[in-house]
C-alpha cells in the first residue's frame, strides 16, 4: 500500500509514526515522491541526486515551490484575489484549518506546492485557472484548499511506483486506488480499480462516464474502513478458491 496525501512529508512523518508504515509515498498531490533512504525504493526510484527529509530520501516530481510562488505573486499583483499558506504562515493556517501548531507549521513547510484559499468571484477565479497553464502550472481542489502546482498528479506520481514494482516483480501489478476528494481523479481514472469513497460532507465524486468507479456509499472513515473490508474479503475468497 501507497499513500497518495496532498499533506507534506513533514506531515505524513507524524502520521507514518503513528501508523507504524515504512513504505513509499507520494505527497502534495502527486508533485513530490518519498522512500526511506536505503530502501531500493529509494535507490532506484527516487534516485542519489534526492533531497532529505528525516530518514527519507524526497524527489520533486513538480515545479519547485519557489517558482510557483513567483508566479502567484505576479498573478495577484495582476488582480487576482487569494491567500496562500506562505501569506497565512503557521499561526494563519493553524488558524484556518484547526491543526495544532506543529501540524501547521509541517503543513507549511512544502517543496513543490502551494495552496491558496480563493476570495476572489467565480469568474476571476476561472480566469486565475486558465492562466495557469501558460505558466505550466495547475490547480487541483482539495477539500478546502485550491492547490497550485507543476503538470503532475497523483496518477503521475502513481505511475512511477507502478513502473518500478512491473520491473521487480516481471509483471504489471493490478492497481486499486481510493480517494474521496476532486484532487483524486486523475489517480482513481488511471487506476485498474478506482473506489470513490463518498465524503464527510456526504458528496461523492463526479467520475469521467467512460472510466466508472466503485462508489461507497458510507462517508468519511466508516466508508473507508468498508471498502477496505469489502477489498480484503474479496481477497480470501478468490485465494480460498484457488
Amino acid at each position: 500500500m501507497i499513500p497518495a496525501t496532498s499533506k507534506t512529508v513533514a506531515e505524513w512523518l507524524l502520521l507514518r509514526d503513528r501508523l507504524g508504515f515504512k513504505g513509499p509515498l507520494v505527497a502534495e498531490n502527486g508533485a513530490v515522491i518519498a522512500a526511506p533512504k536505503d530502501s531500493l525504493e529509494a535507490v532506484l526510484v527516487i534516485g542519489p541526486e534526492c533531497q532529505t527529509v528525516a530518514d527519507l530520501g524526497v524527489r520533486c516530481l513538480g515545479t519547485p515551490r519557489d517558482r510557483i510562488r513567483a508566479v502567484l505573486d505576479g498573478l495577484r499583483e495582476a488582480g487576482a484575489s487569494f491567500e496562500t499558506f506562505f501569506d497565512l504562515g503557521a499561526a494563519g493556517v493553524a488558524r484556518v484549518t484547526k491543526l495544532a501548531p506543529d501540524e501547521a507549521a509541517r503543513a507549511c513547510e512544502r517543496l513543490a506546492s502551494e495552496p491558496l484559499l480563493w476570495s476572489g468571484t467565480e469568474a476571476e477565479r476561472a480566469q486565475f485557472l486558465d492562466r495557469l497553464p501558460g505558466h505550466r502550472l495547475r490547480a487541483v481542489q482539495g477539500g478546502r484548499f485550491l492547490h497550485v502546482m507543476g503538470n503532475v498528479d497523483k496518477s503521475v506520481a502513481m505511475g512511477r511506483w507502478v513502473e518500478f514494482y512491473a520491473r521487480q516483480w516481471g509483471r504489471r501489478p493490478f492497481v486499486i486506488a481510493l480517494g474521496d476528494s476532486p484532487n483524486d481523479l486523475d489517480m482513481l481514472g488511471a487506476a485498474d480499480l478506482g473506489i470513490a469513497v463518498r465524503a464527510a460532507n456526504g458528496r461523492h465524486l463526479k467520475a469521467d462516464p467512460e472510466k466508472p468507479l466503485w462508489c461507497v456509499d458510507q462517508a468519511g472513515p466508516a466508508g473507508w474502513q468498508m471498502a477496505f473490508d469489502t477489498l480484503f474479503a474479496a481477497a480470501k475468497e478468490r485465494e480460498r478458491r484457488v
